[in-house]
């Protein structure tokens, strides 16, 4: 069970609130966080807030996550969980009516955290920045005053089993190194091997194709005339060279190196999981009373 499941277990349902501007992607922020909290989603048209305390109280039985301009808490018929605005200069909004209407509400308004953005575009890291705050506070309201222990037990573990992981990706590398150097030294002996099986057939040949002074001392001489005239031919037709089981020979063989591949897939180093939702249940329970 992770701590949005908790949350939901504990208190039924969960409501979040982003206010702010349009220009600032408001729209896109709070889309990408009801997907990722499995939550109903909702766009309040400031100022119709009958429509909006409608949908929430037909929709008393599910999470949702609602976005708009501004929210004034004594219009609103129900109690949100969190509350994040989107904020940004005059300038950058560049509509003065909206931007009056929503500082003036905010003094309206019960917020939870203010997030001010410096440009327009969508941004990844902002929106990592909602989650996270959103996930703080759920925190917060399922472990009560033990929060910050129980923060506290989590780093530690987590700190336990990066250090863990980087162990074994360390292990993992130093065995793929130590199997490439034995792959090389085996590749270095085949080379030298072919190397040496060549030169012992070139010398072989050479041999073969050379008459001594000695046999020619000792031989007949029409025996000696057409030794040597065979011994010539044979040299010509075959270039004093010489095959091997009908395959040329060759002083080194090269072995490529691709990227490793394991059920198909490419192996990479590292693995990035974000915006794990961990409840850490029982943890603190479990240790013995002193």
């Amino acid at each position: 069970m992770n701590i949005l499941e908790k949350f939901l277990e504990l208190f039924n349902k969960c409501i979040i609130i982003l206010s702010g501007f349009e220009q600032l992607h408001l729209s896109k922020y709070a889309e990408r966080l009801a997907e990722n909290f499995n939550f109903e989603l909702f766009k309040f048209d400031y100022p119709n807030y009958d429509v909006l305390n409608d949908f929430v109280k037909n929709n008393s039985n599910k999470s949702l996550v609602i976005y708009g301009l501004s929210f004034e808490k004594d219009l609103l018929k129900f109690k949100p969980n969190i509350h994040i605005s989107l904020s940004a200069s005059k300038l950058l909004i560049n509509d003065d009516e909206k931007y009056n209407i929503y500082t003036e509400n905010t003094k309206k308004s019960f917020i939870n955290k203010f997030k001010n953005l410096k440009e327009l575009s969508f941004s990844d890291t902002i929106y990592d920045d909602i989650f996270d705050i959103c996930i703080t506070m759920i925190k917060k309201k399922v472990y009560g005053e033990r929060y910050e222990e129980v923060e506290k037990e989590y780093t530690r573990l987590n700190s336990e089993e990066s250090e863990k992981a980087d162990k074994k990706k360390k292990k993992k590398e130093e065995k793929t190194k130590e199997t490439e150097e034995k792959t090389e030294e085996k590749t270095e002996e085949k080379t030298e091997e072919k190397k040496e099986e060549k030169k012992t057939i070139g010398e072989k040949l050479k041999v073969d194709d050379t008459i001594t002074e000695d046999e020619t001392e000792t031989t007949d001489v029409d025996d000696s005339i057409d030794y040597i005239t065979s011994t010539v031919q044979r040299s010509k037709n075959s270039g004093g060279k010489k095959k091997l089981g009908s395959k040329k020979i060759t002083g080194s063989r090269k072995i490529m190196r691709g990227k490793q591949i394991i059920g198909g897939k490419k192996v990479t180093g590292t693995r990035v999981i974000k915006h794990n939702l961990i409840y850490l249940d029982g943890i603190l329970g479990n240790k013995k009373k002193e």
